[in-house]
């Protein structure tokens, strides 16, 4: 792959041909997927947005305004506070960001001039019970470029936190730091004894080496503590581009292993189709020759058989395709006419028959899979390799 545009065209290529071997919803699903894939694509590596998530009252509203310096979201202690997500932009924003930002419903914003080419959304809770706001801090999360996890001394281990929301998104572990947030509020000793363990949880979560950042946004003293870190991080270490991209492109290898998966082809074609149904073929018409004393229903049942462990083999939408189209009538209907065909002596023409009315459209409905299977495997390793070029490793 030259680029994520020709990957982009190879994954609607892949989706195209899914037609018949996806089920439709999953079809449908990714398509749309894909297309916010693209237009999120238009901006990438001008603009960093940065998401800032985690439970309810850990300080993301705080962290936020003191990353800007200022007051630009609002803090109280009502749990949930942050009804609405609020994006802090730079004041040359690209407007592909602008839009990417509109379309995942960010309607408060926040211009400055603080941290050039860094865009932060303070998010709703994702813990919050308040309608909604979990469902749009998670459309918020997939489409920001970096994830900043903001957690306090009491909800560094929360199973919630881990089990629904860092383990499934540890594909983004590249692009995510951590906060523990109101270190203030412990003693200093206390505060590596919490770094530790939670280095530790991370880890055994899928982080392999995190970046924990231990801060107070704001101390009761006043100031924000330890904060100079983290501001270096997003405005130096993270990098733009690559961070950026390797989302994008772990996005979209996701989208295309679910692809994969719904459509029963990750784990490669099927294989032996041919040789099985030859061997079958064979067995049927021996076994229909006058004298022999085989029945037509053993017959029958040779080729039920092997078209249903066939089915069973490549599964999925295909396989359900390949049982409806070769159901118990229509295989009873050319064994019989086969058989005719046997006791006339002319055996070509019974085994030419049963090749063209089961054979071959089996064949062509498992090839019609097994090409899928490949423009899977295709676009999979494009991703990956286009996460080389960029030097962003893709999950």
């Amino acid at each position: 792959m030259r680029d994520i545009l020709e990957l982009f065209d190879a994954v609607d290529l892949m989706l195209g041909s899914g037609v018949g071997v996806v089920p439709p919803q999953e079809l449908e699903m990714a398509r749309r997927e894909v297309g916010f894939l693209r237009r999120r694509a238009a901006g990438a590596g001008t603009t960093l947005v940065v998401a800032l998530a985690g439970g309810t009252g850990t300080g993301k509203s705080s962290l936020l305004n003191a990353i800007a310096g200022e007051e630009v979201s609002s803090v109280s202690r009502l749990r949930p506070h942050t009804e609405h997500p609020l994006a802090w932009l730079p004041e040359d924003t690209d407007s592909t960001v602008v839009q990417r930002i509109d379309e995942l419903g960010v309607t408060e914003w926040r211009r400055h001039t603080r941290l050039p080419g860094v865009a932060v959304i303070d998010l709703p809770g994702l813990d919050t019970i308040a309608h909604g706001h979990r469902e749009q801090a998670e459309r918020l999360i997939a489409g920001a470029d970096a994830i900043v996890w903001v957690v306090d001394p009491e909800k560094y281990g929360d199973g919630i936190l881990h089990d629904e929301f860092l383990v499934p998104l540890v594909r983004y572990r590249d692009q995510t730091a951590f906060v523990l947030n109101k270190i203030d509020r412990i003693g200093e000793e206390d505060v590596a004894r919490i770094v530790a363990p939670m280095r530790e949880v991370l880890v055994a979560s899928g982080y392999e080496d995190p970046i924990v950042f231990p801060l107070a946004a704001a101390p009761a003293s006043g100031q924000p503590t330890a904060i100079g870190p983290l501001m270096a991080h997003l405005a130096t270490r993270l990098d733009t581009k690559q961070a950026a991209y390797g989302k994008l492109l772990s996005d979209i290898a996701a989208t295309i292993r679910m692809v994969g998966e719904a459509a029963r082809v990750w784990q490669g074609p099927g294989e032996g189709v041919a040789e099985r149904w030859r061997t079958t073929r064979e067995e049927a018409l021996a076994g229909l020759e006058p004298g022999v004393g085989v029945s037509r229903e053993d017959a029958i049942c040779r080729v039920e058989d092997m078209i249903a462990a066939t089915a069973a083999d490549i599964g999925g939408h295909v396989g359900d395709a390949l049982r409806s189209s070769m159901g118990t009538e229509e295989v009873e209907n050319v064994v019989t006419s086969v058989q005719q065909a046997v006791a006339a002596g002319d055996l070509a023409a019974a085994r030419d028959e049963m090749e063209a009315r089961i054979g071959v459209p089996m064949r062509e409905i498992v090839a019609r899979r097994n090409r899928f299977a490949a423009l899977v495997a295709l676009t999979h390793v494009g991703a990956h390799q286009l996460g080389h070029r960029y030097e962003a490793v893709v999950r």
